[in-house]
């Protein structure tokens, strides 16, 4: 019986901390509730997040900004581009292309998503950027999120990468 109590108390305890680590690991404050993901709608046009402020920001072209990130980086700023990917799982970050290089657009604070299938949008983007690197398992689960498994194969070692963390963006349908 004593034995089924440890292994049962062990087991709790694995559970709990596999749990903490977790949430350490996520940068969601604990404090807030999560943002529900957005489900495919017919027109995705609109706001998210906390919107694009009255203030005047520098408008940077996504070519500039990937061409030189290090000038923008730790400036709040305002980038336009057409959307090439969305997470499919729940929307929770956005792809930005340029002359064949990327920009993952991620949401502050996990605190908003866009509907999974806005790819094609025209975004305006309101926030910061940073050059950084990720490690293969972050870039693997990336783009299994975006649906393409044999990327994800692909991938080999650890990717230098551009990341925005958006506080706020606004879609426009494109024209046809």
């Amino acid at each position: 019986m004593k034995t089924y109590a440890i292994a049962g108390a062990v087991a709790l305890f694995v559970s709990v901390a596999l749990c903490g680590s977790a949430q350490a690991q996520d940068s969601r404050p604990s404090s807030r509730p999560a943002a529900k993901p957005w489900t495919p709608r017919k027109d995705c046009s609109g706001t998210y997040g906390a919107g694009l402020s009255k203030k005047k920001l520098p408008a940077v072209t996504l070519q500039n900004l990937l061409k030189d990130t290090k000038k923008f980086e730790k400036k709040t700023i305002r980038v336009t581009g057409k959307i090439q990917n969305v997470c499919q799982k729940k929307g929770c970050w956005l792809l930005l292309t340029s002359n064949k290089k990327t920009m993952r657009v991620r949401f502050k604070d996990y605190k908003f998503f866009v509907p999974t299938n806005a790819k094609g949008y025209i975004v305006t983007l309101e926030g910061t950027a940073e050059a950084t690197e990720i490690s293969e398992k972050l870039a693997k689960h990336y783009a299994e999120e975006s649906g393409d498994k044999d990327a994800a194969k692909k991938i080999k070692g650890p990717q230098k990468t551009v990341a925005f963390t958006a506080t706020g963006i606004r879609l426009k349908k494109p024209k046809k």
